[in-house]
Protein backbone atom coordinates (compact mmCIF):
# COMPACT_ATOMS: atom_id res chain seq x y z
CA UNK A 1 0.00 0.00 0.00
CA UNK A 2 2.87 2.39 0.82
CA UNK A 3 4.19 2.16 -2.74
CA UNK A 4 0.81 3.01 -4.32
CA UNK A 5 0.00 5.90 -1.99
CA UNK A 6 3.54 7.26 -2.56
CA UNK A 7 2.90 7.10 -6.31
CA UNK A 8 -0.43 8.93 -6.19
CA UNK A 9 0.92 11.60 -3.81
CA UNK A 10 3.90 12.18 -6.12
CA UNK A 11 1.51 12.66 -9.06
CA UNK A 12 -0.71 15.04 -7.08
CA UNK A 13 2.26 17.11 -5.88
CA UNK A 14 3.47 17.55 -9.47
CA UNK A 15 -0.01 18.51 -10.68
CA UNK A 16 -0.59 21.02 -7.90
CA UNK A 17 2.86 22.45 -7.05
CA UNK A 18 5.06 21.60 -10.04
CA UNK A 19 8.05 19.39 -10.87
CA UNK A 20 10.55 20.85 -8.30
CA UNK A 21 8.11 20.07 -5.47
CA UNK A 22 7.65 16.53 -6.83
CA UNK A 23 11.43 16.00 -6.92
CA UNK A 24 11.79 17.20 -3.32
CA UNK A 25 8.93 15.03 -2.03
CA UNK A 26 10.22 11.98 -3.93
CA UNK A 27 13.66 12.54 -2.41
CA UNK A 28 12.19 12.71 1.12
CA UNK A 29 10.05 9.60 0.50
CA UNK A 30 13.05 7.68 -0.82
CA UNK A 31 15.17 8.41 2.26
CA UNK A 32 12.34 8.46 4.81
CA UNK A 33 13.90 11.50 6.46
CA UNK A 34 16.15 14.03 4.74
CA UNK A 35 18.22 17.02 5.74
CA UNK A 36 18.26 20.19 3.66
CA UNK A 37 21.71 19.36 2.28
CA UNK A 38 20.64 15.83 1.25
CA UNK A 39 17.61 17.24 -0.61
CA UNK A 40 19.79 19.76 -2.46
CA UNK A 41 22.32 17.05 -3.37
CA UNK A 42 19.74 14.51 -4.59
CA UNK A 43 17.51 16.92 -6.53
CA UNK A 44 20.33 19.10 -7.95
CA UNK A 45 18.08 22.13 -7.46
CA UNK A 46 19.18 25.61 -6.42
CA UNK A 47 19.15 26.16 -2.68
CA UNK A 48 16.72 29.11 -3.01
CA UNK A 49 14.26 26.91 -4.97
CA UNK A 50 14.47 24.10 -2.38
CA UNK A 51 13.91 26.50 0.50
CA UNK A 52 10.97 28.19 -1.24
CA UNK A 53 9.28 24.85 -2.03
CA UNK A 54 9.89 23.52 1.49
CA UNK A 55 8.40 26.70 2.90
CA UNK A 56 5.22 26.22 0.84
CA UNK A 57 4.92 22.50 1.67
CA UNK A 58 5.42 23.12 5.40
CA UNK A 59 2.71 25.80 5.31
CA UNK A 60 0.36 23.13 3.92
CA UNK A 61 1.64 20.56 6.50
CA UNK A 62 2.56 18.27 3.61
CA UNK A 63 6.14 18.24 4.86
CA UNK A 64 6.94 18.15 8.58
CA UNK A 65 10.26 18.54 10.31
CA UNK A 66 11.95 18.05 13.66
CA UNK A 67 14.97 19.99 14.84
CA UNK A 68 15.91 17.88 17.85
CA UNK A 69 19.11 16.77 16.13
CA UNK A 70 21.91 18.97 14.81
CA UNK A 71 20.17 19.36 11.43
CA UNK A 72 16.43 19.70 10.73
CA UNK A 73 15.04 16.42 9.37
CA UNK A 74 12.18 16.72 6.86
CA UNK A 75 9.43 14.07 6.51
CA UNK A 76 6.61 13.87 3.94
CA UNK A 77 3.04 13.60 5.24
CA UNK A 78 1.45 11.29 2.64
CA UNK A 79 -2.11 11.51 3.94
CA UNK A 80 -2.00 15.32 3.97
CA UNK A 81 -0.69 15.35 0.39
CA UNK A 82 -3.43 12.95 -0.73
CA UNK A 83 -6.07 15.47 0.41
CA UNK A 84 -5.27 17.42 -2.78
CA UNK A 85 -7.45 14.85 -4.59
CA UNK A 86 -10.38 15.88 -2.33
CA UNK A 87 -10.12 19.64 -2.84
CA UNK A 88 -12.86 19.68 -5.54
CA UNK A 89 -15.16 17.68 -3.24
CA UNK A 90 -14.50 20.05 -0.35
CA UNK A 91 -15.34 23.09 -2.49
CA UNK A 92 -18.46 21.47 -3.97
CA UNK A 93 -19.69 20.49 -0.50
CA UNK A 94 -19.13 24.02 0.80
CA UNK A 95 -20.83 25.76 -2.13
CA UNK A 96 -23.85 23.48 -1.76
CA UNK A 97 -24.19 24.42 1.91
CA UNK A 98 -23.34 28.14 1.68
CA UNK A 99 -22.54 30.13 -1.48
CA UNK A 100 -19.74 31.20 -3.79
CA UNK A 101 -18.20 33.47 -1.13
CA UNK A 102 -17.53 30.48 1.13
CA UNK A 103 -15.90 28.71 -1.82
CA UNK A 104 -13.65 31.74 -2.39
CA UNK A 105 -12.49 31.77 1.23
CA UNK A 106 -11.68 28.05 1.36
CA UNK A 107 -10.09 28.16 -2.10
CA UNK A 108 -7.63 30.83 -0.95
CA UNK A 109 -6.84 28.96 2.27
CA UNK A 110 -6.18 25.80 0.25
CA UNK A 111 -3.85 27.74 -2.03
CA UNK A 112 -1.84 29.45 0.73
CA UNK A 113 -2.00 26.83 3.50
CA UNK A 114 -2.80 29.42 6.13
CA UNK A 115 -3.07 33.20 6.29
CA UNK A 116 -4.55 36.03 8.33
CA UNK A 117 -7.99 37.50 7.67
CA UNK A 118 -6.35 40.65 6.25
CA UNK A 119 -4.27 38.64 3.77
CA UNK A 120 -7.32 36.55 2.87
CA UNK A 121 -9.35 39.64 2.02
CA UNK A 122 -6.51 41.04 -0.10
CA UNK A 123 -6.13 37.80 -2.05
CA UNK A 124 -9.87 37.55 -2.78
CA UNK A 125 -10.41 41.18 -3.74
CA UNK A 126 -7.34 41.10 -6.02
CA UNK A 127 -8.91 38.27 -8.03
CA UNK A 128 -12.35 39.82 -8.33
CA UNK A 129 -13.43 42.59 -10.70
CA UNK A 130 -15.20 44.41 -7.87
CA UNK A 131 -15.70 48.13 -8.44
CA UNK A 132 -14.12 50.46 -5.91
CA UNK A 133 -17.49 51.79 -4.69
CA UNK A 134 -18.75 48.21 -4.11
CA UNK A 135 -15.66 47.15 -2.17
CA UNK A 136 -17.05 48.03 1.26
CA UNK A 137 -20.14 45.85 0.79
CA UNK A 138 -17.97 43.03 -0.52
CA UNK A 139 -15.72 43.20 2.55
CA UNK A 140 -18.72 43.12 4.89
CA UNK A 141 -19.98 40.03 3.07
CA UNK A 142 -16.57 38.35 3.28
CA UNK A 143 -16.21 39.04 6.99
CA UNK A 144 -19.75 37.83 7.75
CA UNK A 145 -19.17 34.61 5.82
CA UNK A 146 -15.77 34.13 7.49
CA UNK A 147 -17.37 34.36 10.96
CA UNK A 148 -20.06 31.88 9.87
CA UNK A 149 -17.43 29.42 8.68
CA UNK A 150 -15.50 29.77 11.93
CA UNK A 151 -18.71 29.07 13.88
CA UNK A 152 -19.36 25.98 11.73
CA UNK A 153 -15.73 24.85 12.26
CA UNK A 154 -14.75 24.84 8.59
CA UNK A 155 -11.95 27.27 9.47
CA UNK A 156 -9.78 27.03 12.58
CA UNK A 157 -6.98 29.12 14.02
CA UNK A 158 -3.39 27.97 13.56
CA UNK A 159 -1.93 27.33 16.98
CA UNK A 160 1.63 28.38 16.22
CA UNK A 161 3.49 29.34 13.09
CA UNK A 162 6.57 27.28 12.38
CA UNK A 163 9.81 29.04 13.27
CA UNK A 164 11.51 27.28 10.37
CA UNK A 165 9.01 28.85 7.92
CA UNK A 166 9.90 32.29 9.26
CA UNK A 167 13.59 31.56 8.72
CA UNK A 168 13.06 30.21 5.20
CA UNK A 169 10.78 33.10 4.24
CA UNK A 170 13.35 35.58 5.50
CA UNK A 171 16.02 33.92 3.35
CA UNK A 172 14.05 33.48 0.09
CA UNK A 173 11.81 36.55 0.43
CA UNK A 174 8.08 36.79 -0.07
CA UNK A 175 8.08 35.72 -3.74
CA UNK A 176 5.53 32.88 -3.73
CA UNK A 177 3.80 31.38 -6.72
CA UNK A 178 0.04 31.79 -6.35
CA UNK A 179 -1.57 28.80 -8.04
CA UNK A 180 -5.24 28.03 -8.56
CA UNK A 181 -6.85 25.12 -6.75
CA UNK A 182 -8.64 22.52 -8.86
CA UNK A 183 -12.31 23.42 -8.73
CA UNK A 184 -11.42 26.86 -7.37
CA UNK A 185 -11.47 30.38 -8.75
CA UNK A 186 -9.00 31.51 -11.41
CA UNK A 187 -7.14 34.81 -11.19
CA UNK A 188 -8.57 37.71 -13.19
CA UNK A 189 -6.34 40.29 -14.87
CA UNK A 190 -6.55 43.87 -13.57
CA UNK A 191 -4.59 46.96 -14.50
CA UNK A 192 -2.03 48.60 -12.21
CA UNK A 193 -4.19 51.74 -11.79
CA UNK A 194 -7.27 49.77 -10.74
CA UNK A 195 -5.17 47.61 -8.42
CA UNK A 196 -3.68 50.65 -6.69
CA UNK A 197 -7.10 52.29 -6.36
CA UNK A 198 -8.55 49.10 -4.89
CA UNK A 199 -5.59 48.75 -2.52
CA UNK A 200 -6.08 52.26 -1.13
CA UNK A 201 -9.82 51.72 -0.74
CA UNK A 202 -9.15 48.37 0.88
CA UNK A 203 -6.88 49.93 3.50
CA UNK A 204 -9.54 52.54 4.33
CA UNK A 205 -12.31 49.97 4.68
CA UNK A 206 -10.19 47.51 6.66
CA UNK A 207 -9.47 50.22 9.23
CA UNK A 208 -13.22 50.41 9.97
CA UNK A 209 -13.62 46.67 10.54
CA UNK A 210 -10.76 45.72 12.84
CA UNK A 211 -11.79 42.81 15.06
CA UNK A 212 -9.37 41.35 17.58
CA UNK A 213 -11.26 38.01 17.55
CA UNK A 214 -10.22 37.50 13.93
CA UNK A 215 -6.54 38.18 14.60
CA UNK A 216 -3.99 35.45 14.01
CA UNK A 217 -3.54 32.87 11.27
CA UNK A 218 -6.34 30.65 9.96
CA UNK A 219 -6.39 27.35 8.06
CA UNK A 220 -8.88 24.81 6.71
CA UNK A 221 -10.25 22.29 9.22
CA UNK A 222 -9.96 19.13 7.11
CA UNK A 223 -11.30 16.97 9.93
CA UNK A 224 -14.63 18.80 9.87
CA UNK A 225 -14.87 18.32 6.09
CA UNK A 226 -14.34 14.60 6.68
CA UNK A 227 -17.07 14.64 9.30
CA UNK A 228 -19.44 16.20 6.75
CA UNK A 229 -18.45 13.60 4.15
CA UNK A 230 -19.02 10.84 6.70
CA UNK A 231 -22.44 12.22 7.67
CA UNK A 232 -23.47 12.54 4.01
CA UNK A 233 -22.48 8.94 3.23
CA UNK A 234 -24.32 7.67 6.32
CA UNK A 235 -27.48 9.60 5.39
CA UNK A 236 -27.37 8.28 1.80
CA UNK A 237 -26.91 4.72 3.05
CA UNK A 238 -29.76 4.98 5.57
CA UNK A 239 -32.02 6.36 2.81
CA UNK A 240 -31.33 3.22 0.74
CA UNK A 241 -32.09 0.71 3.52
CA UNK A 242 -34.87 2.71 5.26
CA UNK A 243 -37.24 5.51 4.27
CA UNK A 244 -36.29 8.99 3.05
CA UNK A 245 -38.21 10.33 6.07
CA UNK A 246 -35.73 8.64 8.40
CA UNK A 247 -32.88 10.01 6.32
CA UNK A 248 -34.16 13.56 6.93
CA UNK A 249 -34.27 12.83 10.68
CA UNK A 250 -30.65 11.63 10.56
CA UNK A 251 -29.69 14.79 8.64
CA UNK A 252 -31.28 16.86 11.40
CA UNK A 253 -29.29 14.96 14.04
CA UNK A 254 -26.11 15.63 12.03
CA UNK A 255 -26.96 19.36 11.85
CA UNK A 256 -27.43 19.51 15.64
CA UNK A 257 -24.16 17.67 16.29
CA UNK A 258 -22.25 19.84 13.80
CA UNK A 259 -22.33 22.88 16.09
CA UNK A 260 -20.74 20.91 18.94
CA UNK A 261 -17.03 21.88 19.09
CA UNK A 262 -16.09 18.54 20.70
CA UNK A 263 -17.20 16.32 17.80
CA UNK A 264 -14.45 14.40 15.99
CA UNK A 265 -14.03 12.01 13.07
CA UNK A 266 -12.52 9.55 15.57
CA UNK A 267 -15.61 9.32 17.76
CA UNK A 268 -16.95 5.82 18.30
CA UNK A 269 -20.37 7.18 19.23
CA UNK A 270 -21.90 10.62 18.84
CA UNK A 271 -23.20 12.71 21.70
CA UNK A 272 -26.83 12.28 22.68
CA UNK A 273 -29.52 14.28 20.91
CA UNK A 274 -32.90 14.66 22.63
CA UNK A 275 -36.23 14.38 20.83
CA UNK A 276 -37.26 17.98 21.75
CA UNK A 277 -34.14 19.18 19.89
CA UNK A 278 -35.12 17.22 16.77
CA UNK A 279 -38.87 17.94 16.76
CA UNK A 280 -38.82 21.68 15.86
CA UNK A 281 -36.49 21.06 12.89
CA UNK A 282 -38.44 18.30 11.14
CA UNK A 283 -41.86 18.48 9.52
CA UNK A 284 -43.07 15.24 11.14
CA UNK A 285 -45.70 14.72 13.88
CA UNK A 286 -44.21 13.80 17.26
CA UNK A 287 -45.84 10.35 17.38
CA UNK A 288 -44.51 9.47 13.94
CA UNK A 289 -41.05 10.83 14.84
CA UNK A 290 -40.95 8.70 18.01
CA UNK A 291 -42.07 5.66 16.03
CA UNK A 292 -39.31 6.12 13.43
CA UNK A 293 -36.59 6.59 16.05
CA UNK A 294 -37.80 3.60 18.06
CA UNK A 295 -37.93 1.46 14.93
CA UNK A 296 -34.33 2.21 13.97
CA UNK A 297 -33.01 1.88 17.52
CA UNK A 298 -34.39 -1.68 17.59
CA UNK A 299 -32.77 -2.51 14.23
CA UNK A 300 -30.20 -5.29 14.56
CA UNK A 301 -27.66 -3.15 12.67
CA UNK A 302 -27.48 -0.78 15.65
CA UNK A 303 -27.01 2.43 13.69
CA UNK A 304 -29.01 4.48 16.20
CA UNK A 305 -28.81 3.82 19.94
CA UNK A 306 -31.25 5.00 22.61
CA UNK A 307 -29.06 6.34 25.41
CA UNK A 308 -31.54 8.11 27.75
CA UNK A 309 -35.22 8.00 28.65
CA UNK A 310 -35.82 11.45 30.10
CA UNK A 311 -37.08 14.43 28.11
CA UNK A 312 -38.82 12.27 25.54
CA UNK A 313 -35.73 10.13 24.99
CA UNK A 314 -32.22 10.74 23.69
CA UNK A 315 -30.49 9.00 20.79
CA UNK A 316 -26.90 8.72 19.57
CA UNK A 317 -25.35 7.51 16.32
CA UNK A 318 -23.10 4.46 16.63
CA UNK A 319 -20.29 5.29 14.18
CA UNK A 320 -18.70 1.86 14.67
CA UNK A 321 -21.82 0.13 13.37
CA UNK A 322 -22.23 2.69 10.58
CA UNK A 323 -18.69 2.23 9.31
CA UNK A 324 -18.84 -1.56 9.47
CA UNK A 325 -22.02 -1.55 7.43
CA UNK A 326 -20.56 0.93 4.92
CA UNK A 327 -17.34 -1.08 4.70
CA UNK A 328 -19.15 -4.38 4.12
CA UNK A 329 -21.41 -2.74 1.55
CA UNK A 330 -18.40 -1.28 -0.31
CA UNK A 331 -16.46 -4.56 -0.28
CA UNK A 332 -19.50 -6.56 -1.40
CA UNK A 333 -20.26 -4.19 -4.27
CA UNK A 334 -16.63 -4.38 -5.48
CA UNK A 335 -16.56 -8.18 -5.27
CA UNK A 336 -19.89 -8.50 -7.10
CA UNK A 337 -18.73 -6.13 -9.84
CA UNK A 338 -15.34 -7.82 -10.30
CA UNK A 339 -16.05 -11.50 -9.61
CA UNK A 340 -19.82 -11.89 -10.06
CA UNK A 341 -22.83 -12.66 -7.90
CA UNK A 342 -21.71 -16.25 -7.18
CA UNK A 343 -18.47 -14.97 -5.64
CA UNK A 344 -20.54 -12.58 -3.51
CA UNK A 345 -22.64 -15.52 -2.24
CA UNK A 346 -19.43 -17.32 -1.27
CA UNK A 347 -18.10 -14.28 0.60
CA UNK A 348 -21.37 -13.74 2.49
CA UNK A 349 -21.46 -17.36 3.62
CA UNK A 350 -17.84 -17.20 4.76
CA UNK A 351 -18.60 -14.02 6.72
CA UNK A 352 -21.51 -15.75 8.43
CA UNK A 353 -19.95 -19.20 9.04
CA UNK A 354 -16.28 -18.09 9.48
CA UNK A 355 -14.66 -21.37 8.26
CA UNK A 356 -16.04 -23.69 5.58
CA UNK A 357 -14.78 -26.58 3.43
CA UNK A 358 -15.52 -26.78 -0.30
CA UNK A 359 -18.30 -29.31 0.19
CA UNK A 360 -19.92 -27.16 2.89
CA UNK A 361 -19.57 -24.06 0.72
CA UNK A 362 -21.20 -25.86 -2.19
CA UNK A 363 -24.16 -26.84 0.00
CA UNK A 364 -24.56 -23.34 1.49
CA UNK A 365 -24.21 -21.39 -1.76
CA UNK A 366 -25.97 -23.92 -4.03
CA UNK A 367 -23.09 -23.67 -6.52
CA UNK A 368 -21.94 -26.86 -8.31
CA UNK A 369 -18.52 -28.10 -7.02
CA UNK A 370 -16.75 -27.57 -10.37
CA UNK A 371 -17.94 -23.95 -10.71
CA UNK A 372 -17.23 -23.35 -7.02
CA UNK A 373 -13.68 -24.65 -7.35
CA UNK A 374 -12.95 -22.25 -10.25
CA UNK A 375 -14.38 -19.22 -8.39
CA UNK A 376 -12.74 -19.99 -5.04
CA UNK A 377 -9.37 -20.58 -6.76
CA UNK A 378 -9.53 -17.16 -8.38
CA UNK A 379 -10.54 -15.52 -5.09
CA UNK A 380 -7.65 -17.29 -3.33
CA UNK A 381 -5.11 -16.25 -6.01
CA UNK A 382 -6.14 -12.61 -5.57
CA UNK A 383 -6.06 -12.90 -1.73
CA UNK A 384 -9.80 -12.30 -1.33
CA UNK A 385 -10.12 -15.48 0.77
CA UNK A 386 -7.66 -17.33 3.01
CA UNK A 387 -6.98 -21.06 3.19
CA UNK A 388 -6.10 -22.86 6.41
CA UNK A 389 -4.94 -26.46 6.53
CA UNK A 390 -5.96 -28.49 9.62
CA UNK A 391 -4.39 -31.99 9.59
CA UNK A 392 -6.29 -34.82 11.27
CA UNK A 393 -3.07 -36.73 12.03
CA UNK A 394 0.29 -35.68 13.44
CA UNK A 395 1.86 -36.23 10.03
CA UNK A 396 0.74 -34.16 7.05
CA UNK A 397 -1.33 -36.33 4.69
CA UNK A 398 -3.34 -34.47 2.00
CA UNK A 399 -6.21 -36.99 2.16
CA UNK A 400 -6.40 -36.63 5.94
CA UNK A 401 -6.43 -32.83 6.10
CA UNK A 402 -9.25 -30.30 6.40
CA UNK A 403 -8.98 -27.38 3.96
CA UNK A 404 -10.90 -24.50 5.50
CA UNK A 405 -11.61 -21.25 3.64
CA UNK A 406 -12.20 -17.97 5.48
CA UNK A 407 -12.74 -14.29 4.74
CA UNK A 408 -10.88 -11.58 6.67
CA UNK A 409 -12.46 -8.14 6.23
CA UNK A 410 -9.41 -6.14 7.30
CA UNK A 411 -7.03 -7.99 4.96
CA UNK A 412 -9.38 -7.49 2.00
CA UNK A 413 -9.83 -3.84 3.00
CA UNK A 414 -6.08 -3.25 2.73
CA UNK A 415 -5.85 -5.02 -0.65
CA UNK A 416 -8.78 -3.06 -2.10
CA UNK A 417 -7.41 0.21 -0.70
CA UNK A 418 -4.06 -0.48 -2.37
CA UNK A 419 -5.81 -1.15 -5.70
CA UNK A 420 -7.96 1.96 -5.31
CA UNK A 421 -4.85 4.13 -4.90
CA UNK A 422 -3.36 2.50 -8.00
CA UNK A 423 -6.54 3.06 -10.04
CA UNK A 424 -6.78 6.69 -8.91
CA UNK A 425 -3.16 7.28 -9.91
CA UNK A 426 -3.82 5.79 -13.35
CA UNK A 427 -6.89 8.00 -13.76
CA UNK A 428 -5.00 11.17 -12.88
CA UNK A 429 -2.24 10.24 -15.37
CA UNK A 430 -4.85 9.47 -18.05
CA UNK A 431 -6.65 12.77 -17.43
CA UNK A 432 -3.36 14.63 -17.71
CA UNK A 433 -2.43 12.90 -20.99
CA UNK A 434 -5.90 13.56 -22.49
CA UNK A 435 -5.64 17.24 -21.54
CA UNK A 436 -2.13 17.58 -22.98
CA UNK A 437 -3.18 15.95 -26.27
CA UNK A 438 -6.22 18.19 -26.72
CA UNK A 439 -4.93 21.34 -24.98
CA UNK A 440 -4.50 23.26 -28.24
CA UNK A 441 -8.05 22.51 -29.44
CA UNK A 442 -9.60 23.26 -26.03
CA UNK A 443 -7.77 26.59 -25.83
CA UNK A 444 -8.87 27.46 -29.36
CA UNK A 445 -12.47 26.59 -28.49
CA UNK A 446 -12.23 28.80 -25.38
CA UNK A 447 -10.91 31.71 -27.46
CA UNK A 448 -13.75 31.32 -29.97
CA UNK A 449 -16.28 31.28 -27.11
CA UNK A 450 -14.73 34.48 -25.73
CA UNK A 451 -14.95 36.15 -29.12
CA UNK A 452 -18.62 35.18 -29.44
CA UNK A 453 -19.32 36.50 -25.94
CA UNK A 454 -17.55 39.79 -26.68
CA UNK A 455 -19.45 40.18 -29.96
CA UNK A 456 -22.74 39.63 -28.15
CA UNK A 457 -25.74 41.44 -29.61
CA UNK A 458 -23.68 43.97 -31.56
CA UNK A 459 -22.47 41.52 -34.22
CA UNK A 460 -24.55 40.41 -37.17
CA UNK A 461 -25.42 36.81 -37.94
CA UNK A 462 -22.76 36.71 -40.68
CA UNK A 463 -20.06 37.94 -38.29
CA UNK A 464 -21.06 35.38 -35.66
CA UNK A 465 -21.01 32.65 -38.27
CA UNK A 466 -17.56 33.76 -39.38
CA UNK A 467 -16.28 33.55 -35.80
CA UNK A 468 -17.77 30.06 -35.35
CA UNK A 469 -16.06 28.90 -38.55
CA UNK A 470 -12.67 29.57 -36.94
CA UNK A 471 -13.21 26.18 -35.35
CA UNK A 472 -13.44 23.40 -37.96
CA UNK A 473 -15.99 20.55 -37.61
CA UNK A 474 -13.16 18.13 -36.85
CA UNK A 475 -11.83 20.38 -34.08
CA UNK A 476 -15.33 20.80 -32.62
CA UNK A 477 -15.74 17.02 -32.49
CA UNK A 478 -12.30 16.56 -30.93
CA UNK A 479 -12.97 19.26 -28.32
CA UNK A 480 -16.35 17.76 -27.41
CA UNK A 481 -14.93 14.24 -27.09
CA UNK A 482 -12.03 15.52 -24.98
CA UNK A 483 -14.36 17.42 -22.65
CA UNK A 484 -16.57 14.34 -22.24
CA UNK A 485 -13.53 12.18 -21.49
CA UNK A 486 -12.16 14.68 -18.95
CA UNK A 487 -15.56 14.95 -17.22
CA UNK A 488 -15.89 11.17 -17.02
CA UNK A 489 -12.40 10.81 -15.59
CA UNK A 490 -13.07 13.53 -13.00
CA UNK A 491 -16.34 11.86 -11.95
CA UNK A 492 -14.57 8.49 -11.76
CA UNK A 493 -11.91 10.03 -9.53
CA UNK A 494 -14.65 11.26 -7.17
CA UNK A 495 -16.28 7.81 -7.01
CA UNK A 496 -12.93 6.11 -6.37
CA UNK A 497 -12.08 8.65 -3.67
CA UNK A 498 -15.40 7.94 -1.93
CA UNK A 499 -14.45 4.26 -1.75
CA UNK A 500 -10.97 5.23 -0.51
CA UNK A 501 -12.55 7.40 2.19
CA UNK A 502 -14.60 4.46 3.52
CA UNK A 503 -11.78 1.92 3.19
CA UNK A 504 -9.16 4.18 4.81
CA UNK A 505 -11.25 5.41 7.75
CA UNK A 506 -12.39 2.00 8.97
CA UNK A 507 -9.14 1.48 10.95
CA UNK A 508 -10.27 4.29 13.25
CA UNK A 509 -12.93 1.99 14.70
CA UNK A 510 -11.14 -1.38 14.52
Amino acid sequence: MARQISRITSILIQEHFGIPAQQIVDCILKRGMSTLQEIITDTVLQISVVKRVLCILIRHEMVTYNDESKFSLFTANLHKIYLIARYPRFLALLRAEFDETAGLIISELLIHGYCSIEELVEYITAKQDTKTEELENELKKLQTMFVTMVDHRYVIKVKQQSELIEELEAEVGEDRENKSVTGGIKRSVITAEVAESKRQKLEEVKAKYVDEKKAGLWCVNFEHFHEKMRDKIISQYIATIHTSQLSSIINTIHAILELDPDTSIRQIQSKEVYVPQIQPQVDIPREELMHCLELVSRDMNGLLVRVAEGGGGAYALDYTACYKLLLNNTIESIIEERYGCKALRIIKNLQRKKYLELTQLSECTLIPPQDLNDIISRLYRESMVSLQEVPRLDEYVPGKTFYLYSFDTDTVRRILLDRAYQILGNMVMKRRSVFEESERVLQKEARVSELLAEAGGTATAEQLDEIEQLLTPGEKLEARNSRMMLERLEMSEIFIDESIFILSHFHTFS
